[in-house]
């Protein structure tokens, strides 16, 4: 919104709109919601406004600046921000480094605030730290007007990645025109080993089966070396139950080194 024409219908708007619900149109309300809402055009606004009138719902209560935000980003296909509690949900995977994790830069700012609570052991304490954080972020990307944007965490556990992004994908969390290009990386990914020459893995392929025969033959070293120092021991008792006998001791007083 800018210049005097639309100023003018804004204070229209929220004077009648604050009027229904009893509340002050003082001038220090009405600028704090034009500075708030002052990033759309008058007229998104004014409908916004409207959508919150007529809602069953929302219209029983007065609109904050981040209600009416809120419709604005409905209005124009924007997605919506998750709550607190669905965000810390989200996040709880991230506490294994195999995981994959699909959420917002809010998210995981809040999540590496309440990470090393949660690494104490104090879920609750790390959970009311996320949330309050969470919230102190979101608020200040709606006064923005921002819409959230997803992105996607890899985790070192490379088979899950796949699942987790078209898992994104079928709750809405992710739209399909960033997964597909995501998936396409993942694909390249899998297909990077088609390029090495053959000469190159089948060199990496004897590496692999020399390092397991090297495992082998040290285990099999060990073994052998149990079994030797076994018959060594065994032979000094037998010795020692004979030097026993040749001078009439009895087998329980022979002490074993």
């Amino acid at each position: 919104m800018q210049g005097l024409d639309d100023k003018r219908e804004f204070a229209e708007v929220m004077k009648a709109t604050l009027a229904i619900y009893g509340k002050d149109a003082s001038k220090a309300v009405l600028e704090l919601y034009w500075h708030a809402l002052l990033p759309y055009d008058i007229g998104t606004v004014r409908h916004a406004f409207s959508n919150w009138l007529t809602d069953p719902d929302q219209g029983r209560f007065s609109p904050k600046p981040a209600d009416i935000i809120r419709n604005i980003q409905h209005i124009s296909g924007k997605p919506d921000w998750l709550s607190a509690n669905e965000a810390w949900a989200l996040a709880l995977p991230a506490q294994d480094e195999a995981n994959t994790v699909v959420w917002t830069n809010e998210i995981a700012q809040a999540w590496s605030i309440a990470q090393p609570i949660m690494r104490e052991g104090d879920k609750v304490g790390a959970r009311m730290a996320f949330i309050a954080a969470y919230e102190r972020l979101i608020k200040a990307a709606q006064g923005t007007g921002r819409a959230p944007e997803w992105s996607v965490s890899e985790g070192w556990n490379k088979e899950a990645v796949k699942g987790t992004v078209e898992q994104a994908v079928t709750t809405g969390l992710l739209p399909k025109p960033k997964a597909e290009k995501y998936q396409l990386l993942i694909s390249d990914k899998e297909r990077l080993g088609e390029g090495v020459p053959t000469k190159i893995r089948r060199f990496l392929s004897e590496l692999k089966e020399k390092v397991k025969l090297n495992q082998g033959e040290r285990v099999q070293v060990w073994r052998d070396e149990s079994i030797r120092l076994q018959d060594s021991l065994d032979n000094k008792y037998q010795q020692s139950l004979k030097q026993a006998a040749d001078h009439g001791l009895p087998s329980n007083q022979i002490i074993e080194d």
